[in-house]
């Protein structure tokens, strides 16, 4: 099965944001017109995070999440600032398939065990936002990059799949937005960890950063954001690649 492609959408407000290495946050469209038109490109994914929600202790908009997800018929992972099973709930209750959770889970992991026993381990994301510390080691951080929680990204895995969660959504800090491909490394030292599906996110700008990626471990899914943004690639055609896989 080829790798599924997934299209990153970052809120902050009323907006479509995007950031470089999470930072410098710069408004790049309206969140309903951008997840119709991914949608009608052929996306087969979204993952949809108010990146700011834990940062400033901020009330998740799930009105806008509703009008954005009315119209599309694709998977919608979407995420931030979820602290309880009431407010997964609301996710669900307004197009989410599966909630993705990062901050809050570093500072109380057992929310992880209770989501997946409520709604399964399959609904359950984990969100890493991996930052290099040394050649071989990455430490999770949260509240858009800008937490750092000392934790070890591979014993945060281990531990985050023993309590339940379904899927990796791993991301690097050092690459975001770059355009510059991969973190290679990071990739090397996580894809054989588990057997639970990784999206890799972080530093697309190109096919040859995928073909880099499948000469290690075909992933289960890419997630972009970037060059879709800038209109610098088109989904149908990273879509038609990866068919032919």
């Amino acid at each position: 099965m080829s790798p599924r492609l997934i299209g990153k959408v970052e809120i902050k407000s009323q907006n479509v944001v995007k950031p470089i290495y999470f930072e410098g946050l710069k408004k790049v469209g309206n969140p309903e017109q951008t997840l119709n038109s991914w949608s009608m490109s052929g996306i087969d994914e979204i993952i949809y995070i108010d990146i700011v929600a834990s940062l400033y202790d901020r009330y998740f908009n799930f009105k806008q999440l509703n009008d954005s997800a009315k119209n599309i018929f694709i998977p919608i992972t979407a995420g931030g600032g979820v602290q309880s099973i009431k407010e997964a709930e609301n996710f669900f209750a307004n197009g989410a398939d599966k909630v993705c959770i990062n901050s809050f889970a570093l500072k109380n992991k057992d929310i992880i065990f209770e989501l997946a026993k409520n709604y399964g381990s399959q609904a359950i994301v984990l969100n890493i936002e991996a930052k290099k510390k040394s050649n071989t080691s990455w430490e999770c951080f949260y509240e858009n990059g800008r937490s750092n929680s000392s934790l070890n990204v591979k014993d945060w895995i281990l531990e985050a799949k023993d309590l339940g969660v379904g899927e990796i959504f791993i991301q690097s800090i050092d690459r975001d937005g770059s355009k510059n491909g991969y973190d290679l490394d990071l990739y090397k030292e996580i894809c054989n960890l588990t057997n639970l599906p990784i999206v890799l996110g972080s530093g697309y700008g190109k096919i040859s950063h995928m073909e880099e990626i499948f000469k290690i471990k075909m992933p289960s899914g890419f997630c972009i954001s970037t060059i879709f943004h800038e209109n610098y690639e088109n989904i149908k055609n990273i879509k038609n690649y990866l068919n032919k896989l």
